[in-house]
């Protein structure tokens, strides 16, 4: 019989960070950090947390590369006593397609201009690696991740996404480069996060391994084909051409879609009305008619606030660069970079890990939302009708689809700002109980 499980989730502001221990003593921590921090404190606080048991922390699992998941990871072995850290450590992370990765590295160069610290994903692992024998590996959809004698399942990332959603990448990289050459700070910044983004990883199989090719690179995706592992696999034609349809239209709908023009209309001529719970109908692939959230349809765009950089001023003592400052000389450009933050913010939310351990009925739902969370979704009820604890996707501030299995606690990873837009996700979401970090603190329970 495999031992129960505790889990904790930790108050970091706003940011995330749990621990999941195993009655053996192993531990593994799911994300650490905060948004708009270097990640020190949210470190100290899961140290301090831990104690000794820090040395028993087996696994760092990164649910995806934005900051208020995993710098506080990173800075970990710089404030933890030498003494308490694990020999050894393994890293996870989702695996991405090769578009995946260039636009994960974009979002974190990005990140990188407006604070000034190098955001490669590489850096956790060289974090890591002066103290710890390091295994770091991607994981995909269909995988497993051990702990002891339990098991996670992984749900997503797929191995290949839609093509919608890889078009709508290319673009938004597309943009980059080109404004970044008229921005030398940017594109020095675009270079450093391109260049050995993901060295010292194993890269994913659908890939030849990293690019390293720049921004300037233009990348291709492998076509999803019937029986392959993966977002499409097993579709016929009409099936894959609604997938597509759904995904270009949520894009469409959170402003990253951009000028190229939409599919039409999968489900019908005309764009269906929104339902009463706020969101609207639409077909299945089993041609049932499912509530879905209304951020994920046009034409409201749903504005990812969490991805815009804050403007700057000054190096000062905290090393941020002017170009988002008022007195910076590429002021004209502030408006186009933030929004192309914003939209690689969302299409790297996409991105993120969903794990689930069925026999506890735990799930963490990382940053999905929209068309990927609406698919997650329809996952989780093929596994299972009810689930005892989820983390809520985002921090809790997007809206669920309607036919989101039955949770019997949700837990709101939210700090102040956050926590202003609960009411998205507690209002959607039909859960016997809700727990919000910012509100009550640390959790503790048993899975």
């Amino acid at each position: 019989m495999p031992s129960p499980l505790m889990l904790s989730v930790l108050n970091v502001g706003d940011g995330a960070c749990s621990v999941i221990a195993d009655n053996e003593g192993e531990h593994l921590v799911l994300d650490c950090g905060s948004w708009r921090s270097g990640g020190a404190l949210q470190a100290q606080i899961l140290a301090y947390s831990l104690g000794r048991r820090l040395s028993k922390v087996t696994t760092l699992v990164v649910s995806h590369f934005d900051a208020d998941h995993w710098k506080g990871l990173r800075a970990l072995p710089t404030v933890a006593q030498r003494a308490h850290l694990p020999k050894q450590i393994a890293i996870r992370y989702p695996g991405l397609s090769r578009v995946g990765r260039e636009t994960t590295a974009a979002f974190m160069a990005l990140r990188m201009v407006d604070d000034g610290v190098s955001l490669r994903a590489q850096d956790l692992i060289g974090a890591w690696r002066p103290v710890a024998e390091v295994d770091a590996q991607p994981m995909f959809a269909g995988e497993q991740l051990e702990l002891g004698d339990q098991t996670f399942d992984v749900v997503w990332p797929p191995r290949i996404l839609p093509d919608s959603w890889s078009r709508a990448a290319r673009r938004t990289l597309e943009e980059l480069s080109a404004l970044a050459e008229d921005l030398p700070e940017l594109k020095r910044a675009l270079n450093e996060a391109y260049e050995d983004a993901w060295s010292g990883a194993v890269g994913d199989e659908t890939t030849d391994g990293p690019t390293g090719g720049g921004p300037n690179q233009v990348f291709e995706e492998p076509f999803e084909h019937e029986g392959h592992d993966g977002y499409l696999g097993g579709l016929n034609e009409a099936q894959r051409a609604r997938v597509e349809g759904d995904v270009a239209w949520d894009l469409a709908a959170n402003g990253v879609w951009g000028e190229a023009p939409l599919p039409e209309w999968p489900h019908g001529s005309e764009l269906p009305e929104h339902n009463a719970k706020g969101g609207m109908d639409r077909i299945d692939l089993d041609g049932q008619a499912n509530g879905l959230a209304s951020d994920y349809m046009a034409p409201e765009f749903s504005v990812d606030e969490e991805s815009i950089p804050e403007p700057r001023s000054g190096l000062g003592q905290t090393g941020h660069t002017e170009l988002f400052g008022p007195g910076s000389a590429f002021t004209e450009h502030r408006d186009r970079l933030r929004d192309l933050a914003r939209r690689l913010g969302v299409l790297n939310n996409h991105l993120s890990l969903v794990l689930i351990h069925q026999e506890a009925g735990f799930v963490a739902l990382g940053d999905v939302k929209g068309w990927s969370l609406q698919h997650v979704s329809g996952q989780l009820r093929k596994i299972g009708p009810m689930y005892s604890l989820a983390l809520a996707p985002h921090h809790g501030t997007v809206r669920m689809p309607s036919d989101f299995p039955h949770v019997c606690m949700c837990v709101l990873q939210c700090g102040p700002s956050h926590a202003l837009r609960s009411d998205r996700h507690v209002n959607s979401h039909q859960c016997e109980a809700f727990f919000a970090t910012e509100v009550s603190g640390n959790l503790y329970r048993c899975l």
